[in-house]
C-alpha cells in the first residue's frame, strides 16, 4: 500500500503545468550528403529537457538524391541531441551536439565506408565546430593516457613490482596532461568568437570531462592494489589533493549538462570509498550524501541520477526493496519537478525486486499467455513493434553480443512480445529476424500501444525487462547499459 501511495504521488506531480522558458525557437537542418555510403535518412534525436533518460524527441529526415531539409518545432534554450544516419535499416551514430532555438544549419555528410566527417555551416554552426574540436581532443587524450601507461605500468605487468615512487610518478604524469587538456579546451572556448557565453559553459562540462577520465584511473588503480596499504594510500593523496578540472558553472549550465550530473554521483562515491577505506559504500550514506551537493532544481536533478542511473547500485552495500522504497518516499518530497518526477515514478514500477505486473498476451498458437507462468526462469521480456530502429538495433545487440555468451542449457527465456493490430507484420518481423526469432518464446499484445502492461512500464519502444526466477524485476535495460553485464 505503501508503495503504491508513493507512485500515486509521483504521479500526480508529473500532470502540474511545466513553466515554458521564453527562449523558444525553431531549429532548421539542411543536409547534403556525400561519399561511396548514403544514408536513407538522418536521424535526429533529442534528449528530454537535457536528460539521457526517458523517451527521446526523434525526427528523420528523409533524404532525395542525398539532400534533405528538416524543421524541428520550437525547443526550449540549448538542446542535446544524436545525429545519427539509416543505412540498408542499420542505425549508426554519427556524434552528439547541441541545437540553439532558431539554430539555421547547412550540413555537409560524407560517410565513406565506417568513416564519416561532417562540416557545419550557417547560423549557429560555431558550437558545432567547438564539439568537433574537443571531441577529436578528447580521442587523441585516450591515446596519451595509453602511451603514460605503458611507460610506468606495463613493465609492472611483466614481473617487475610497481612501488610507490613509479606510482606517484604516474599520477603525476596523468595529471599534468589532463591539466595540459583542460588548458586547452579553455583557451579554445575563450578564444571563440562565434559561439554565446551560456553555451561555451554548456560544452565546458559536456564534452573533454576530464574529472570523469581522473576519476575512472583512480577507481580502477584503487581497486587493482586492495591489498598493497602503502599504495592505496599514495592512490587517496593524490585523489584528494586534486581539484576539479571542470570549472565552476551557473545552475542554468549544470541543469543543461548530463554529463555534470552522471559525473557528480560518480565522484562523490569514490571520495566516500577512498576516504571510508572500503570497497563500497552503503546505499543511505551514499544517497544523504548526494542530498548536501545540490539545492533547487540542480538538487533534485541529482537526487534523480540516484535513482534512474543504471550504476547507482554498483559498489554500494545495504540495498534492499523495503530501503530503496524508503528513500524514494523521501526523495518525492524534495523532488516537485514534473518531469523528474515522472522518472522518479516509473523507476519505482522497476525497481529491484519489483514484482513483475502480470498480463495475459496471445501466443503464436493464439492461446493466453501469462508471463507469471514463466516463473522459475531467467527472463528476458523484450517488447517491440514494425518499424521500430531502436528495437531493431536491440535485437541486433542481444543476437551478437549477449545470445552466444548464455549457456544454451540454462533456465534463460528470451520473451519477446510483439505491439503490431497486424498479425502479418509481427510473423514478418519473426521470420526476417530483425526484430525476433523462431528460436525465442513470440507472444502479442492484441491491443497495440493501447497495452495496459507497457503503458504502465513507460510506453517507450523496445521496452526491456530483466526478470529473475522469482518473477521479480531485476533491471529495466536501457542503451547505456554494456550487453557483457547482462550474461551472469
Amino acid at each position: 500500500m505503501k508503495l503504491i501511495f508513493q507512485t500515486l504521488l509521483l504521479l500526480c506531480l508529473t500532470i502540474q503545468a511545466k513553466a515554458q522558458s521564453k527562449n523558444t525557437g525553431t531549429v532548421v537542418f539542411n543536409v547534403k550528403t556525400i561519399g561511396t555510403n548514403i544514408p536513407d535518412s538522418i536521424i535526429f534525436a533529442f534528449y528530454p529537457e537535457n536528460n539521457p533518460y526517458g523517451v527521446l524527441s526523434r525526427y528523420s529526415a528523409q533524404l532525395s538524391e542525398g539532400r534533405s531539409r528538416l524543421v524541428v518545432p520550437k525547443i526550449n534554450n540549448p538542446s542535446k541531441f544524436i545525429l545519427g544516419a539509416y543505412i540498408n535499416g542499420k542505425s549508426r551514430i554519427l556524434g552528439e551536439y547541441y541545437a540553439e532555438p532558431n539554430d539555421t544549419l547547412d550540413l555537409s555528410i560524407e560517410m565513406d565506408g565506417l568513416k564519416s566527417e561532417i562540416q557545419f555551416e550557417g547560423k549557429g554552426s560555431g558550437k558545432y565546430t567547438l564539439v568537433k574540436k574537443l571531441v577529436q581532443r578528447e580521442k587523441k587524450l585516450k591515446s596519451t593516457i595509453d602511451s603514460i601507461y605503458r611507460v610506468y605500468i606495463t613493465p609492472t605487468k611483466m614481473g617487475a613490482t610497481l612501488n610507490k615512487e613509479t606510482l606517484e610518478n604516474y599520477f603525476d604524469a596523468i595529471t599534468y596532461t589532463l591539466g595540459k587538456w583542460s588548458n586547452y579546451r579553455k583557451t579554445l572556448l575563450s578564444s571563440d568568437t562565434t559561439a554565446g557565453p551560456a553555451i561555451k559553459e554548456i560544452l565546458a562540462s559536456e564534452y573533454g570531462n576530464y574529472d570523469a577520465t581522473w576519476v575512472n584511473i583512480v577507481d580502477a588503480f584503487y581497486r587493482t592494489y586492495s591489498d598493497r596499504t602503502e599504495l592505496r594510500e599514495l592512490i587517496r593523496k593524490k585523489f584528494n589533493a586534486k581539484k576539479a578540472y571542470t570549472p565552476v558553472l551557473s545552475n542554468q549550465a549544470i541543469l543543461l549538462s548530463p554529463a555534470y550530473f552522471i559525473n557528480l554521483n560518480f565522484r562523490v562515491k569514490m571520495q566516500m570509498i577512498i576516504n571510508n577505506r572500503s570497497a563500497d559504500v552503503g546505499i543511505v550514506p551514499y544517497y544523504e550524501e548526494l542530498k548536501k551537493k545540490k539545492t533547487g532544481q540542480a538538487g533534485q536533478r541529482v537526487l534523480t541520477e540516484f535513482f534512474i542511473s543504471s550504476f547507482t547500485l554498483q559498489k554500494l552495500t545495504g540495498y534492499t526493496p523495503q530501503v530503496y522504497d524508503s528513500l524514494v518516499f523521501d526523495a518525492s518530497k524534495i523532488i516537485t519537478s514534473p518531469y523528474y518526477a515522472s522518472l522518479l515514478s516509473e523507476k519505482v514500477k522497476t525497481r529491484k525486486g519489483s514484482r513483475l505486473l502480470d498480463s495475459d498476451f496471445i501466443d503464436m498458437d493464439g492461446q493466453i499467455f501469462h508471463p507469471k507462468n514463466l516463473v522459475g526462469k531467467v527472463v528476458l521480456l523484450e517488447m517491440w513493434i514494425s518499424g521500430c530502429g531502436a528495437c531493431a538495433e536491440f535485437h541486433r545487440i542481444f543476437k551478437e553480443k549477449i545470445k552466444p555468451k548464455i549457456d544454451p542449457k540454462s533456465n534463460f527465456v528470451m520473451l519477446s512480445i510483439n505491439m503490431d493490430m497486424d498479425r502479418v507484420k509481427w510473423l514478418e518481423g519473426i521470420k526476417s529476424e530483425r526484430f525476433s526469432s523462431a528460436a525465442y518464446l513470440n507472444a502479442s499484445t492484441r491491443d497495440g500501444q493501447e497495452n495496459a502492461f507497457f503503458n504502465y512500464y513507460g510506453n517507450s519502444l523496445p521496452l526491456v525487462l530483466l526478470i529473475d526466477q522469482a518473477g521479480n524485476i531485476v533491471t529495466r535495460i536501457r542503451g547505456s547499459e554494456n550487453p557483457s553485464d547482462l550474461v551472469s
